[in-house]
């Protein structure tokens, strides 16, 4: 049975910076999906780049997610997120993460390649 649970805001910046760091390199899919827009795929067979909390500026808070593609980088951020879960499988993979903003739309990046949890553990 999948499991879902929420992290805590004072851990995304910790926690995002060492999930990009185990799974830099490694394929993912992603997609938007909210209310009006219901689900839209962003990209196939990217490759995770980085997953960062902005820290300073105008982009206070937001999240910034950068992925490889054949025709170069492609960046998408969530500007003012409230929310970020993951959702892991049985064997405590992580199958996706889910980063949900103000306005109830959602960015979910799936792993292709599922990292264990215990090695996102401080």
């Amino acid at each position: 049975m999948p499991k879902t649970r929420e992290i805590d805001r004072p851990r995304w910046p910790e926690f995002l910076h060492r999930l990009s760091e185990l799974e830099q390199d490694k394929p993912v899919r992603v997609q938007v999906a909210g209310p009006e827009l219901g689900n839209q795929p962003l990209g196939q067979h990217l490759s995770l780049v980085g997953i960062d909390v902005e820290e300073a500026g105008q982009a206070l808070g937001a999240i910034d997610l950068t992925f490889a593609t054949e025709k170069g980088p492609f960046r998408h951020q969530v500007a003012r997120p409230e929310h970020v879960y993951l959702e892991e499988n049985d064997a405590g993979q992580l199958v996706c993460l889910d980063i949900e903003d103000r306005d109830e739309m959602k960015t979910l990046v799936y792993f292709e390649e599922l990292p264990k949890l215990e090695a996102l553990a401080p």
